[in-house]
């Protein structure tokens, strides 16, 4: 009969959210916290899109095919293997109403729209509804914010000319539709 020592090590244990809710074009980085386990840590970290990274979750300018479930798999020096997932949510900016368009000509009362259903709206007239009255020909910007507190900006020269059409940015002189 012999006595011996046993040793006992602990497994890695991940600590990071469930989730995480970001705007098309912000950038997102995760970096979790590892504690426990033997020696060095390894982090591998695979997700949508063919991601791939060795240490932490760094997404520069997202945008929404880059939304989805993210894993991480930590394995220690004695070969302790940990995994956690990550859902990321990436949510678009509002769509802007005029924002196909550069200029539109316009006759003194024209109501001007950038949309609804935002949460709020920003206007370089300190204006704060979806709407507005033109009075006078000028530039025109509007900042909106969707209830997931993301922003879209957009401008648009207003000229006097009549009826109100919109004048394209673009067109085929053939009307071919190519340039």
């Amino acid at each position: 009969y012999e006595l011996g020592a046993i040793r006992i090590y602990t497994r890695p244990e991940i600590r990071m959210g469930e989730s995480k809710e970001a705007c098309e074009g912000d950038t997102i980085v995760i970096l979790p916290s590892v504690t426990g386990g033997s020696g060095e840590i390894i982090y591998k970290w695979t997700g949508p899109d063919n991601y791939s990274s060795n240490f932490f979750l760094w997404l520069k300018n997202i945008n929404t095919q880059q939304a989805g479930t993210y894993h991480l798999t930590v394995t220690d020096t004695i070969d302790c293997v940990e995994s956690k997932s990550i859902d990321i949510t990436v949510n678009t900016g509002p769509f802007i109403a005029f924002s196909p368009y550069d200029t539109l000509w316009a006759e003194p009362g024209f109501v001007l729209e950038a949309g609804e259903g935002a949460a709020s709206y920003l206007w370089n007239t300190n204006e704060t509804t979806e709407s507005i009255i033109i009075d006078s020909m000028g530039n025109y910007r509007v900042e909106v914010t969707s209830y997931a507190d993301c922003k879209s900006a957009d401008a648009v020269e207003i000229l006097w000319g009549g009826d109100p059409f919109y004048l394209p940015n673009a067109f085929t002189p053939n009307g071919d539709g190519l340039n």
